[in-house]
C-alpha cells in the first residue's frame, strides 16, 4: 500500500504493509513514518492489522496533489518569459535557454503527474478490493482456489487484475443467484 497519510502525525500509525517471520511468531509492521514495529504473532493481531489497513482506505479522503506541478509550471514560465523578453529571440543562446527551460518544466511536471497517477491507481485498487472483498472470497471459494488474498497482498497485483477479479466475482455471483446453486 502506498502512503495516504495526511500528516506526519497520521503517518506514525499508517500501516503500509506487514510481514510474518519464517518462524511464524512475529509480525513486522511497516508504517508510513518509516518506523518498523514488531509484535508477537497471533491470528487476532493479524486481523487487527488487516482491519486497520481496510479502515485507512475506507476513511481516506485521498486526492492527488497537483499543486507542485502547477507551482513548477508558473515558477518556470515567468522566468522564461522575462528571459525571452530581455534576450532577443534571434540570439541563439537566448533561444536555447528558453527551449531548455520549457523542456525542464514539461519534464518536471510530467514526473509529478506520473507519481500522482501511480498513487491514484494504487488507492483505487485498494478501495475496490476492500469494497468487494467478500465477493472475491466467495468467488475464490466457488472456483475451489486455495488462494487467499488480503489487503496486505495487493502490492503484488495491479488495478486491472483486481478489477478483473471483481468482475469475475460479480459474474459468478449473478450466476449463483440465477441458478440458486449453493457454493
Amino acid at each position: 500500500m502506498k502512503d495516504y497519510s495526511i500528516s506526519k502525525e497520521d503517518a506514525k500509525t499508517f500501516v503500509l504493509k506487514y510481514e510474518i517471520n519464517k518462524e511464524g511468531n512475529l509480525i513486522t509492521v511497516y508504517l508510513a513514518s518509516k518506523q518498523i514495529v514488531t509484535i508477537p504473532y497471533s491470528v487476532e493481531n493479524e486481523k487487527k492489522i488487516l482491519e486497520k489497513m481496510k479502515t485507512q482506505i475506507l476513511s481516506s479522503n485521498y486526492k492527488p496533489n497537483y499543486e507542485p506541478a502547477v507551482a513548477c509550471i508558473f515558477s518556470t514560465l515567468i522566468p522564461t518569459a522575462f528571459l525571452q523578453y530581455f534576450v532577443n529571440s534571434t540570439n541563439y543562446l537566448g533561444f536555447l535557454t528558453s527551449i531548455g527551460a520549457v523542456v525542464f518544466l514539461v519534464g518536471t511536471a510530467s514526473l509529478i503527474q506520473k507519481s500522482n497517477d501511480i498513487k491514484i491507481d494504487d488507492f483505487n485498487k485498494n478501495k475496490i478490493f476492500v469494497l468487494n472483498e467478500d465477493k472475491i472470497r466467495d468467488y475464490l471459494s466457488y472456483i475451489k482456489s486455495d488462494t487467499k488474498i488480503t489487503i496486505n497482498d495487493l502490492d503484488n497485483f495491479n488495478y486491472k487484475e483486481i478489477a478483473k477479479f471483481v468482475d469475475d466475482a460479480n459474474v459468478v455471483s449473478e450466476l449463483i443467484a440465477k441458478t440458486h446453486i449453493k457454493k
